[in-house]
């Protein structure tokens, strides 16, 4: 995901609970503290999972978890770094990558001037994603039995997920930046493609929110489950 920064500013300082990762390609790369927390919800999450995989491992599994995390995380960046790229190559400013609970964000110091360059900077991101899980699909099948395969395999789905999700047509995913693009170009009018670009983006969150109750309504799926595969 990607956003504008500050206009006409030195980049933001650090702010508080925000450690500062390294660089990469010249831009500042931030963690907030939120995603140590994020991260060790889903080393335990893992570990169990790897637990029932490969019983006996017993504290190595959440040792694999993890790692899990950590490279999971490393994917992300990989998707923020080609937004960052991306914009650089069209001589724009980006201010720094900070990740999160959520996921990673760009900021960036000003819009794109055309909705072709919209349409690359935010297309980059999802398709980084999408190119990240194919690899890890296609070497699976190669990769030893037990952790490490199974490892691989589950960077490959979360991978493909966050590549398929970023692309859905709504504000403020890397989607809805490309619909925006379009509209843009089709009408030349920023702000209509804006609104349209917006109103997609609550259609999608409303979708999102109906989804569980629509499920646990129709079947007999308490609405605490409906989003964990059976």
């Amino acid at each position: 995901m990607n956003e504008p920064g500050p206009r006409g500013g030195a980049p933001p300082g650090r702010p508080p609970g925000v450690v500062r990762l390294g660089t990469v390609g010249g831009v500042v790369v931030h963690v907030r503290a939120s995603w140590f927390l994020v991260a060790a919800l889903i080393a335990v999450v893992m570990g169990q999972r790897i637990e029932l995989e490969s019983p006996g491992l017993g504290n190595l599994a959440y040792v694999a978890g993890a790692s899990f995390a950590v490279l999971l995380y490393l994917s992300v960046l990989l998707h923020e770094v080609s937004h960052a790229l991306a914009a650089k190559s069209f001589g724009m400013t980006v201010l720094s990558i900070e990740l999160h609970f959520l996921g990673g964000v760009t900021a960036i110091e000003e819009e794109a001037s055309t909705a072709r360059r919209e349409a690359v900077i935010a297309g980059v991101g999802p398709l980084t994603s999408l190119a990240v899980g194919a690899a890890c699909w296609v070497v699976a099948p190669f990769a030893p039995d037990g952790l490490m395969q199974f490892t691989v395999q589950a960077l490959a789905g979360a991978n493909l997920v966050i590549g398929v999700l970023n692309l859905l047509p709504g504000l403020p995913l890397d989607g809805g930046r490309v619909l925006r693009a379009a509209v843009w170009a089709a009408t030349g009018r920023q702000l209509t493609a804006s609104l349209v670009a917006g109103w997609a983006g609550r259609g999608i969150a409303g979708l999102a929110l109906a989804y569980p109750l629509l499920v646990s309504r129709y079947t007999d799926t308490p609405i605490y489950l409906t989003g964990i595969p059976r």
